[in-house]
């Protein structure tokens, strides 16, 4: 199987659902990271995930999509992992606003 050459991000709006939009994607092998699954007793990635994430990945280069892919989708493992154990021990996910 050829490796993705990007990855994108989608953001739900019709445009990026899209047929033709999608059919770009497929053509130019791109791979799409999907948004995580709606929790509402959880804040949203952007105040709990994402500044970690770039934190972590402040000043960092990527020789790969794939290494980049793989660094992405261990967030997405922390995440999750995170929230369920906040969630257990009867805590919000993030920030409470």
């Amino acid at each position: 199987m050829a490796q993705p050459q990007l990855a994108a991000l989608p953001q739900n709006p019709p445009a990026h659902n899209a047929l033709k939009t999608q059919q770009f994607l497929a053509i130019n092998n791109m791979s799409i990271v999907p948004h995580p699954p709606y929790l509402p007793n959880l804040i949203p990635c952007d105040f709990f995930l994402f500044p970690k994430m770039k934190l972590k990945l402040k000043g960092r280069r990527f020789k790969t999509i794939q290494e980049k892919l793989n660094r992405t989708e261990s967030f997405t493992r922390y995440s999750k992992r995170i929230s369920r154990e906040r969630l257990k021990h009867g805590k919000s996910a993030g920030v409470t606003v």
